[in-house]
């Protein structure tokens, strides 16, 4: 239901707006940019857009960054609105600041902030990796940017990213066609040909097809004796370290993590790099769904303990 409204919103918003960039031109100021057709033209679709809400949709490594920060730059320049940045986590927001992105905010603090939300009142909102939305906060979103008179741009990979909680909805919202898109599919990030093709094959969901070409070219390497195994990543994690590259080790589950950290840090305690442990007590988010923290076989009970 709230998805219904939210489509119907959106679709009343169609072509009832002002152009984003108020019908003036353009001069692309990123070499990089004006390189590329395709950005070019995303750039364009965004300034001419007379929708409520406009997508920018691309897989990671696309260029996403580069081109949001010439889109913000034309909307300023030529509306006069300035662009509030949204992202769903801290350490998101904290990458676009990085990127030069100063105005930005968690979605989940805008949405509490009156002081916030009164500053955004007929500007333009933009959320990164919108696909995390649910569907209730797209609503909610939805509904502010028509009660105050906002514009709204949504970008992100709906392949990539999913709502924590019910719904899906920037790709509901997309393929109900009733927002502006505006399409990257080239990968420009990786400069490795083969790679950049495997990349290309998994960001499309022909995952098979980007496996087999990662396996030829050798970027696979399988060990099935986990104790090997995690010898050899944390070997591999050091060394990258030790000669000053970056080194980003990535599992599927929790507890993979938790056995290559302790790989890790014992390998650090060989070479006398860690010293003496230090137990603390953490909270860790469960990232539990409405649902499942409805349900008591999701709860997890403190053990008991007693004094001798």
């Amino acid at each position: 239901m709230l998805m219904r409204r939210t489509v119907e919103t959106c679709r009343d918003g169609q072509g009832a707006h002002e152009a984003i960039g108020r019908g003036q031109a353009w001069e692309i100021r990123s070499e990089v940019v004006a390189k590329s057709e395709q950005q070019s033209r995303a750039v364009h679709a965004v300034l001419e857009s007379k929708d409520l809400v406009t997508t920018l949709h691309g897989p990671a490594g696309s260029g996403k960054t580069t081109l949001s920060r010439e889109i913000v730059a034309a909307i300023e320049t030529l509306s006069g609105n300035s662009v509030m940045m949204l992202a769903p986590s801290s350490s998101a927001v904290g990458v676009l600041k990085s990127e030069g992105f100063t105005k930005a905010e968690t979605f989940q603090r805008f949405q509490t902030d009156e002081l916030l939300q009164s500053v955004a009142s007929g500007e333009v909102l933009w959320v990164d990796e919108a696909g995390f939305l649910s569907s209730r906060q797209m609503h909610w979103l939805v509904q502010f940017a028509e009660r105050e008179r906002c514009r709204l741009i949504l970008s992100g990979d709906t392949l990539q990213h999913h709502g924590v909680e019910r719904g899906d909805a920037l790709r509901v919202l997309e393929n109900a066609g009733v927002v502006t898109q505006a399409r990257l599919t080239t990968i420009v990030r990786q400069q490795v040909e083969p790679l950049r093709l495997a990349v290309q094959e998994l960001s499309q969901g022909r995952t098979e097809s980007g496996f087999d070409q990662l396996d030829q070219f050798g970027a696979v390497q399988e060990i099935e004796d986990k104790a090997e195994r995690l010898n050899a990543i944390a070997d591999l994690h050091l060394a990258a370290r030790a000669a000053g590259e970056s080194s980003l080790i990535v599992a599927p589950t929790h507890a993979e993590c938790r056995a290559i950290a302790d790989a890790v840090r014992a390998k650090q305690r060989e070479q006398g790099v860690l010293g003496v442990d230090h137990m603390i007590t953490r909270l860790a988010k469960t990232n539990l769904t409405v649902s499942q923290r409805r349900d008591p076989i999701s709860w997890h009970l403190p053990e008991p303990f007693g004094f001798g």
